[in-house]
């Protein structure tokens, strides 16, 4: 079954991109640089709620409120976007995935039904139920074997697996409130829900709950994705931040932090406007990723080395989602109401559309770290700007002691502030992505001052006698920067 076709181009061309362009290379990125965006034909007739490619060819899934969920196939050689499938729920459909081989498609709705559609044979089946709406579906590999089952998360304060051949689900978990977030990547399940509640699963045990946290977030979870390896995942909210998070809690106090985005700054006072930030998306080769929200702006970002890559201006409608495709050769971004204003500011004339961003090196691809001002033979030098995180293991995921840090570990704090030192040159005139007004572990760097971490270090010492010696340490350690300083 065919509903569209469009012929716009080839995706690798010069004029769409794929490679990266000559000159200075800039984080801003403006309209013009979108105007070659492909635009999805015969998109949905109602606001889009999800999107999502195959992980084996160039098909793309979109569902939306309109009770439909459209399958499109992309010819990245002639840039010719064709609809090759489309079938129906029996109410808004909240969310789509892909099955591992791209044969089937799965979805979940308002309907409280769990569907699969086989792309061979153009046949729907409802697979799973739940008590109240579907928020979210995902495919998965479960256990030792790599089982591949169907899990969704409800609003009825469930996740459920499904093997597709009954309607009985194999696994039933109980969830602390209702299911608003859920992301999968490798063995790593992570499930956010109503009252800023994190879940995470182990797929090794996919019938156990790995551990039960709150968000670093102070408002509601609206996003959650993955990191490809998966050893963590990001975590956005209404609020308009994004927490970057790891499964291994030590890893969590060395590497993890959040930061402010989807925000607009009024230029005649000192106003704010805050939106909510709607989807992550992570880039399947080079671990940056993208966030968009109801500011109608996208960013890419390199959680590595805490900075923007590229930041493009507001479109005129919000974006509800967005994802990458299998190569991360193509960045596909819906425009669409998503009801954060309340039903008075939706018009008839609002769009719902999907486009296909050909993505440039500059945008996705980790920057090579500059060359630091500072002389090679400065004292702050000498520590390495961030040591490389482990081989992500379930079996060897560690906690940290309750117990008193140790003179050896006030030690290994006070060379961290070298550390941000060499961070902060390293980074030059790249914009920084931790918060002014939060301390989220001792690698919080704010600005390009150099011992802007030194709350975050002192907030790890337990005990006032540690403190007073974490004080003496940092003193001396502070002698060889004091003419710089003076």
């Amino acid at each position: 079954m065919s509903f569209g076709t469009r012929s716009l181009g080839a995706f690798g061309t010069s004029s769409l991109g794929g490679s990266s362009g000559t000159g200075t290379v800039t984080s801003a990125g403006t309209l013009q640089d979108l105007q070659n965006d492909i635009v999805v034909p015969n998109g949905p007739e109602d606001s889009i709620s999800d999107l999502a490619f195959s992980p084996v060819a160039e098909f793309l899934a979109v569902s939306s409120w309109d009770r439909k969920n459209r399958i499109y196939e992309i010819n990245t050689g002639t840039g010719q976007v064709e609809g090759r499938a489309l079938y129906e729920h029996e109410g808004p459909v909240l969310s789509t995935r892909f099955s591992l081989d791209g044969a089937r498609v799965i979805s979940g709705g308002a309907d409280k039904q769990v569907r699969l559609f086989d792309l061979a044979s153009q046949q729907q089946q409802t697979i799973g139920l739940h008590n109240d709406t579907v928020r979210v579906v995902r495919y998965v590999e479960c256990g030792p074997t790599n089982t591949q089952c169907v899990v969704s998360g409800s609003w009825d304060k469930t996740i459920k697996y499904w093997d597709m051949r009954q309607q009985n689900p194999i696994c039933t978990l109980n969830m602390p409130e209702r299911v608003y977030a859920m992301d999968s990547s490798q063995k790593l399940l992570v499930v956010g829900t109503a009252e800023r509640h994190i879940v995470t699963i182990d797929l090794n045990n996919p019938d156990k709950i790995f551990r039960q946290s709150m968000s670093p977030l102070k408002y509601q979870t609206r996003a959650i994705a993955c990191y490809p390896k998966g050893d963590g995942f990001a975590v956005g909210s209404i609020e308009g931040r994004c927490g970057i998070q790891y499964v291994d809690e030590l890893q969590q106090k060395e590497f993890g932090f959040s930061f402010k985005c989807q925000r607009e700054q009024k230029t005649a006072s000192k106003e704010v406007n805050i939106y909510s930030l709607n989807s992550i998306a992570f880039h399947p080769v080079h671990g940056t990723f993208a966030t968009a929200g109801s500011d109608g702006t996208f960013n890419f970002w390199d959680k590595d080395a805490r900075h923007r890559l590229k930041g493009y201006p507001p479109l005129g409608a919000t974006i509800p989602v967005v994802g990458f495709n299998r190569t991360g050769t193509i960045f596909a971004y819906a425009l669409s109401y998503d009801w954060s204003k309340g039903h008075e500011f939706n018009r008839p004339d609002y769009p719902n559309v999907v486009r296909l961003h050909p993505c440039k090196e500059e945008e996705v691809k980790q920057r090579p770290k500059r060359k630091s001002p500072v002389p090679t033979d400065s004292p702050q030098l000498k520590t390495s700007v961030r040591p490389k995180l482990p081989a992500f293991s379930w079996s060897a995921v560690r906690s940290e002691s309750k117990s008193k840090i140790s003179l050896e570990a006030v030690e290994k704090s006070c060379k961290k502030v070298d550390a941000a030192w060499s961070l902060t040159a390293e980074l030059g005139t790249s914009e920084p992505m931790c918060d002014e007004d939060e301390e989220t572990g001792p690698w919080t760097l704010l600005s390009d001052e150099p011992f802007v971490v030194l709350p975050a270090v002192l907030d790890r010492i337990n005990g006032s006698s540690s403190l007073m010696v974490g004080v003496v340490i940092l003193f001396f350690r502070l002698i060889p920067f004091l003419p710089a300083i003076t």
